[in-house]
């Protein structure tokens, strides 16, 4: 269409919508199997680990004849290098749909009736990716998630929950047992480096599953806050 003096009308962009709710059903329960898949995972990794700890103390422990030393140490590095690949390969495809289902969280929030949020839907991801801030500005994001999803209308006045503690400390202790855990297989010399290492890389999957628990626990229990609040919207 044209106007009077025949140039085109230009289109104006449209404000940011966050006013429209979207059933958070099918996400959440993608990112649910998800989870469960990489609590598995460490499973296996703690299974393995605990394999690769036996072969340890019997080296320290000079049991293992030595024809079998090489035989025995290649097939224990290559089970710990396939299932590392695997948790590393999951963890990235988990942290997508996690984060997909964070920055959906935060829009159904302010489309119940959330008002004030300090954290927009880009902002609660793009968190996680800043150094520094990182530490706990996700965790922020995330109690107003969890706040809004209980009662959007007054959401400041709802009290944040012992489980979003549980599981920001442990995101932020495997973080770190994740790197030490690199660091000191880095510089393993010996059997007794070896050893310690490993403890460290079993001790970081223990807190990895927990993580995921967690997790699991709390996006499911937001999701059903927020369908409840959604329902109760609809009846009034």
């Amino acid at each position: 269409m044209s106007d009077s003096a025949g140039e085109a009308a230009v289109p104006q962009p449209a404000a940011r919508d966050y006013g429209v709710y979207r059933d958070p059903t099918a996400l959440t329960n993608g990112l649910k199997v998800m989870l469960a898949v990489s609590v598995l995972l460490g499973m296996a990794a703690l299974i393995s680990g605990s394999m690769e700890m036996n072969l340890l103390q019997d080296l320290a422990d000079r049991v293992v004849p030595q024809d079998e030393i090489g035989t025995r140490a290649d097939a224990s590095d290559s089970r710990q290098q396939l299932i590392g690949f695997a948790q590393i390969g999951w963890f990235i495809l988990t942290g997508i749909i996690f984060l997909t289902w964070v920055y959906h969280a935060n829009r159904n929030a302010r489309a119940l009736g959330a008002t004030d949020m300090q954290c927009t839907p880009g902002w609660a991801v793009g968190w996680y990716f800043v150094p520094f801030v990182n530490l706990w500005k996700p965790y922020q994001a995330m109690r107003e998630i969890w706040q809004a999803s209980v009662s959007a209308g007054d959401w400041k006045s709802v009290p944040s929950s012992s489980l979003l503690g549980w599981w920001w400390a442990l995101y932020i202790g495997s973080a770190m047992l994740n790197r030490a855990a690199v660091q000191f297989a880095k510089r393993i010399d010996g059997v007794d480096g070896a050893i310690t290492a490993s403890w460290i890389h079993d001790a970081a999957v223990t807190a990895g599953i927990s993580l995921d628990v967690v997790a699991l626990i709390m996006v499911g229990k937001i999701t059903a806050n927020q369908i409840s609040q959604f329902k109760l919207a609809e009846v009034f």
